[in-house]
């Protein structure tokens, strides 16, 4: 792997990384390669789980697994366990075209090994999948406030229940739902497999009202 600041790349580059590192494990026949090469799936592992933690967070609590408080250690060996089953491979390709799917699968499969969901805990973690989707085009946005806003808001910790009050964050809102409208709109005609059904192109290509629809899907839900 080429050394490179991974904490700047997009998350689709970080899954091209992430697959040609495990790729390269796997077929390395010297002792020393392979080593190298699991060092370099651990720091792109690092990576996202850094990246993901908030939406990770999101999804423990709505399943219960967690409270809504400080858990750093079991979120971080939850979030964990989820980027190892994507690096393995069980449940789908790495690659930027799948890795979002997969994630959310590896997510859910964890979950499934962690509780036992009621009907009632299962919407609630469906209800943020669109959420979710939608991180991989925050990072395809042009650098400025709006994908800054975005990433901090929204994805970070604890994540959009933490300014529902704020007049000055809602405010800066709309025009960060443009810009990432525009980006999405980038990928029209894939938008509905790169989110795994959870956004439809149809939804995007054409919205009525752009700025209700993404403050439902990211924040409303």
């Amino acid at each position: 792997m080429v050394q490179i600041n991974l904490a700047n790349v997009s998350t689709w580059q970080l899954a091209d990384l992430f697959h040609e590192a495990r790729r390269a494990e796997l077929e390395s026949r010297r002792r020393s390669d392979r080593e190298q090469h699991q060092r370099e799936t651990l720091e792109v592992m690092k990576v996202l789980l850094e990246r993901y933690q908030g939406l990770i967070r999101q999804v423990a609590v709505r399943s219960g697994l967690l409270s809504n408080g400080p858990a750093d250690a079991a979120l971080k060996t939850f979030g964990f366990r989820c980027l190892l089953k994507l690096r393995d491979g069980t449940y789908g390709n790495s690659l930027r075209g799948s890795f979002s799917t997969t994630f959310w699968n590896c997510l859910q499969a964890q979950l499934g090994a962690d509780l036992s969901m009621g009907e009632a805990q299962q919407a609630r973690v469906h209800d943020v999948k669109q959420r979710f989707m939608l991180r991989q085009f925050v990072d395809e946005m042009e650098e400025g406030p709006e994908r800054v806003l975005l990433a901090v808001t929204i994805y970070s910790e604890p994540g959009p229940t933490a300014f529902e009050s704020s007049g000055e964050v809602r405010r800066r809102l709309p025009p960060a739902y443009e810009r990432l409208h525009e980006t999405v709109l980038k990928s029209r005609g894939r938008i509905s497999e790169l989110t795994d059904e959870a956004i439809q192109d149809s939804a995007v290509v054409r919205p009525t009202q752009v700025v209700s629809l993404y403050d439902r899907w990211l924040v409303s839900t």
